[in-house]
């Protein structure tokens, strides 16, 4: 079966080729490749799909990305399962099921290191595990020292783009946290005092992080201290996505109340 029976939950684009990622809601995932080519001087896309990857018991998968530079394929679903696939032949290389030490409610959300094979998942419960995606163990939980972390949904999860040992975790109440990946500490936590993060996306050229909340606000933080540097409104519902443009000058939103918002970095209007 080439296309989803269920809806599509989420995609992913591979970081090396035009490959796309999707997780579904009756527990699979495809991968499929964009295919093209002139017919009467006109361009024409199809997918051709490549491998669809079983396992998570028709459970949704809420979560996946492509790991260690797209050479495996890492999931997170309903069933409070990681799965590690490889993605030339669909097997499934690893079933992390830990309810003790990582996971006991549904996975919420992941990402994997561009290039290390790290993953960092959060759950609905809050919890937030750092794993090795190739041996298939746990390297420790966020934080590793004992203190309180998340206490509801782990909804966003992103790795620093400047600096490497660094991934922000976004989460329902209200916190987003910076995490230090090799002593498995906190390094700052941005507090938005009830308001819900949603999504999260790191600058690609500033030490900055972007959230969007369940009250439409954007925030922007700096992962130096975690100290708010901009507070930008105008939507009139959650926010669904955050982006920063290519040289780190734009924030772009899109919102539960179906617009899709530009903001200037140096102005608290959108542009557009």
């Amino acid at each position: 079966q080439a296309h989803a029976s269920e809806g599509v939950v989420w995609l992913q684009w591979h970081p090396r080729g035009h490959v796309i990622l999707a997780g579904t809601e009756d527990g699979f995932l495809f991968m499929w490749q964009l295919q093209h080519h002139k017919v009467k001087r006109r361009e024409v896309y199809w997918v051709n799909c490549l491998q669809i990857f079983h396992g998570h018991n028709s459970e949704m998968v809420t979560c996946g990305s492509f790991g260690s530079g797209g050479k495996v394929v890492v999931s997170g679903s309903m069933d409070a399962t990681l799965r590690i696939y490889n993605p030339k032949d669909g097997t499934l290389s690893h079933q992390l099921m830990d309810p003790t030490h990582m996971h006991a409610e549904p996975i919420t959300a992941l990402a994997c290191h561009r290039t290390d094979p790290i993953c960092v998942s959060g759950d609905r419960a809050g919890r937030v595990a750092l794993t090795n995606i190739q041996s298939g163990k746990l390297i420790h939980q966020l934080p590793s020292d004992g203190t309180k972390g998340h206490s509801d949904s782990v909804e966003a999860i992103g790795f620093s783009r400047m600096v490497d040992g660094i991934v922000a975790t976004g989460s329902l109440d209200g916190t987003m946290r910076l995490w230090d990946l090799n002593s498995g500490k906190e390094r700052a936590c941005c507090n938005q005092f009830g308001d819900g993060v949603t999504t999260l996306a790191w600058s690609p050229r500033i030490p900055m992080v972007v959230t969007g909340s369940v009250s439409g606000k954007i925030r922007v933080w700096s992962s130096m201290d975690g100290a708010l540097l901009r507070t930008f409104t105008g939507h009139r519902a959650a926010v669904i996505d955050v982006q920063f443009s290519w040289d780190g000058t734009h924030v772009m939103s899109g919102s539960e109340d179906e617009s899709v918002r530009i903001f200037q970095l140096q102005s608290n209007h959108p542009d557009q």
